[in-house]
């Protein structure tokens, strides 16, 4: 095993015990939030590609991305 390979194995269990640490309502939250940033940068995405887009289509776009 690399020293990459143990160290990331070691910063996962820091991370696994801090959330274990957490309240499901806490971790309910936090799921919550990186969603809507996930939706941010698809729109960020979407209109980068599509300038022009409406909102309605927007919409559309998010939802087939999401729907995958």
């Amino acid at each position: 095993m690399s020293k990459y390979q143990k160290t990331n194995q070691a910063n996962e269990k820091i991370y696994l015990d801090g959330l274990r640490k957490l309240t499901g309502e806490r971790r309910m939250e936090i799921a919550s939030e990186l969603f809507d940033a996930v939706k941010e940068v698809s729109r960020a995405g979407i209109r980068q590609q599509n300038p022009q887009i409406s909102s309605k289509n927007l919409k559309n776009e998010l939802r087939k991305r999401f729907s995958k």
